[in-house]
């Protein structure tokens, strides 16, 4: 059974997220998930709802992929993720995600 390899290059991991590669997807979901989800709990207090956010969040994020610059870096694409967070969470939750 192969196991798939994290991606180191950037470059490659964009591409890879553009053809909508699911390994890719989870790499990205995995090393950054966390981090916007523990930012939702502290705001909405409720995990389900938490999980729900992140998830439309990611869904933003990877929607906007297609409109990056082909040099953009992944630190600017999950900056959008961020944002997009930022973004659900106010229009949700009120001015205390801002």
């Amino acid at each position: 059974m192969a196991s798939a390899t994290p991606v180191d290059d950037e470059a490659t991991l964009i591409g890879q997220l553009r053809a909508g590669d699911e390994a890719a997807v989870e790499q990205v979901v995995r090393a950054c998930g966390g981090r916007l989800l523990a930012v939702a709990r502290r705001i909405v207090g409720s995990e389900e709802d938490a999980r729900d956010v992140v998830q439309d969040a990611f869904m933003s994020a990877f929607r906007s992929l297609d409109r990056c610059e082909g040099h953009a870096k992944l630190s600017t694409w999950l900056h959008r993720a961020r944002q997009a967070l930022r973004t659900l969470l106010a229009r949700h939750f009120g001015s205390a995600a801002s």
